[in-house]
Order: C-alpha cells, then sequence, then structure tokens
C-alpha cells in the first residue's frame, strides 16, 4: 500500500487501512464541489461516464492506495 500524504500532515498514531478489496481510500473535502464546475470536468469526465456527482469531493491527499 502507499500513502500519499503533505509535508504538513502529522500522523500522531497508526492509521488503519481503509483501502480494502482494491479500493482506494481518501479523505472528503467541504469545499470540492465537482456539479460547480460540471463545464470543466466534462473534458475529462464525459456524459457517457455517468453524472458529475459520481465524482467524489477528494484531493490528491490524504489517500492510501494499493500498489
Amino acid at each position: 500500500y502507499v500513502l500519499m500524504a503533505e509535508p504538513d500532515h502529522l500522523i500522531i498514531k497508526p492509521i488503519p487501512n481503509l483501502s480494502k478489496g482494491g479500493s482506494p481510500a481518501a479523505f472528503p473535502f467541504f469545499y470540492i464541489e465537482p456539479k460547480k464546475y460540471e463545464k470543466v470536468l466534462r473534458k475529462f469526465f464525459p456524459e457517457n461516464e455517468g453524472p458529475i456527482t459520481n465524482i467524489d469531493p477528494i484531493g490528491n491527499s490524504p489517500v492510501i492506495i494499493e500498489k
């Protein structure tokens, strides 16, 4: 597994591995609103991929993913 974190993240206790069964785990951010930027996101997430609400409101960090 790979944990992607930023230099200002301070890990004091062992963190649980929430990445199970090949699915990565990430922290949701309330201020990331994919629907607000649908026109831009559709360039990378075409309509045949589903509704824009299928995009999770996560950042690039912290994320734990299977290698």
